[in-house]
């Protein structure tokens, strides 16, 4: 037990490490330019789950997991005053606890505490229900409704709100998942001297999308469980996971 619970900590902490450089906004940025940043660090960062597609529901404890969202904010360096010095793939770490309720419907809060040294913070939820499963085969859709809201040093705030509809496979201790949903994101970046738009003033944004998901994950020594899922609405993600069902 104790081996299990150690593995899990340095492959967390392995992956937290990684999340020391800061997330930088370019000044300046014209309208056209807004939406590309809420793109990235908005629409890019909604509900993500690397683990079992199947239902939690007859699950009676809960699943804890870290995971970490590659965001290539290096895209960021092109835009505005071009002042930033962004570098490759930006670590988005996040917690998640998730709990099944029942019929396999299950509840997932997710949050990311503020991170002075990455100036990010997330928090939200996701309810996933099975529209279709049945014990005899190793298939199941369902319908996944999540909504989330993002701080980025106190210059942007993003609230994402989705709709999924998703199909999973499982082979033996292997599940497999691909899944499509429409995602709309409504921004805010701040006014003032220290605000991001081309003119210093308080500016709203709104940008739909369609996102695509697939992954797999595996449970391993019966409570643990990797995953790793790619996800893009107009960028490609990788969220990496590690949980335990406690």
């Amino acid at each position: 037990m104790m081996c299990k619970w150690l593995i899990l900590i340095v492959f967390s902490l392995s992956l937290g490490s990684q999340t020391h450089a800061e997330v930088q906004i370019p000044t300046g940025l014209l309208e056209n330019e807004q939406l590309e940043v809420l793109d990235l660090l908005g629409s890019q960062l909604g509900h993500r789950w690397a683990g079992d597609p199947f239902g939690l529901g007859a699950f009676p404890g809960v699943n804890a997991s870290f995971q970490v969202t590659q965001v290539p904010i290096q895209k960021l360096n092109d835009l505005g005053d071009r002042n930033t010095s962004n570098e490759g793939r930006q670590l988005i770490p996040r917690l998640v606890v998730a709990k099944g309720l029942y019929a396999n419907i299950d509840a997932f809060l997710h949050f990311t505490p503020l991170f002075e040294s990455i100036g990010y913070a997330e928090y939200g939820g996701a309810l996933r229900i099975p529209i279709h499963e049945e014990d005899s085969t190793p298939y199941i859709f369902s319908v996944i409704a999540h909504v989330n809201s993002i701080n980025v040093r106190n210059l942007l705030f993003a609230i994402n709100l989705g709709l999924r509809l998703q199909v999973g496979y499982r082979i033996g201790q292997l599940g497999i998942w691909a899944g499509t949903g429409i995602l709309r994101t409504h921004g805010r970046f701040e006014g003032g001297t220290s605000s991001v738009t081309h003119n210093l003033t308080r500016s709203d944004q709104n940008i739909e999308r369609t996102e695509y998901l697939g992954g797999l994950s595996y449970i391993a020594w019966d409570n643990f469980e990797f995953g790793l899922e790619a996800s893009a609405t107009s960028a490609l993600c990788l969220t990496f996971q590690a949980g335990y069902r406690f």
